[in-house]
């Protein structure tokens, strides 16, 4: 790409740049120039409705991020079904199990050894998620404050992933108009590194 489309620098996430520190050899053998590389910038946006129930939990946009979407209040005791922890302990049995035979599967073909732990990690991730799905559930019908909690799991991480990545500043312009784009610009630092957190209110619009 950098030889029929030479660049300046190259702005993408923290995955695109893994990408190019892999290409450091094929740069040097074929003699092509490594490329600078920029971060992009990463932001959630949040308004007073999703600001307001994350007050009403007591955590904040870092705590929902940081649990990937999966934030929950400790639960008053007796309320969490027991099948919740079973599964959780089920998937990291399951993995161990079958890496336990991690030695004697290399002995008869060392690729094999390979295939094993990706099937074990696999069969791991395949469980925690049914958990996961099972913990959302119950925690949608059950005790207080869960409509907070999702109302700030779904806005800030939105479909387990980043807000960026499926929701966008679309909703946030219909609602409040493009002036606060203009505003942000202005603040921001277009080489910062850090995750950025933009709090917008109705005074925003316009």
């Amino acid at each position: 790409q950098d030889i029929a489309l030479p660049v300046c620098a190259y702005i993408g996430g923290w995955g695109e740049l893994a990408y190019h520190a892999q290409l450091g050899a094929l740069r040097e053998a074929t003699g092509v120039t490594e490329s600078s590389f920029i971060p992009r910038l990463s932001i959630t946006l949040s308004d007073e409705e999703v600001r307001s129930s994350l007050q009403n939990l007591g955590c904040s946009v870092a705590d929902i991020i940081a649990a990937k979407g999966e934030w929950s209040s400790a639960p008053e005791e007796g309320e969490r079904p027991p099948v919740l922890d079973a599964l959780h302990e089920l998937a990291k049995n399951s993995r161990d199990s079958l890496l336990e035979h991690r030695d004697a599967i290399s002995a008869i073909d060392k690729g094999l050894a390979a295939g094993l732990k990706r099937a074990a990690d696999n069969l791991q991730a395949t469980v925690e998620k049914v958990a996961h799905k099972a913990e959302r559930s119950h925690a949608n019908s059950s005790g207080k404050g869960r409509r907070h909690e999702r109302r700030a799991n779904h806005a800030l991480f939105p479909r387990e992933g980043t807000q960026e990545r499926s929701l966008g500043p679309a909703p946030f312009v219909a609602r409040y108009g493009f002036g606060w784009l203009g505003l942000l610009l202005e603040e921001l630092d277009p080489f910062a590194l850090e995750h950025i957190h933009c709090a917008l209110s109705e005074s925003a619009e316009g």
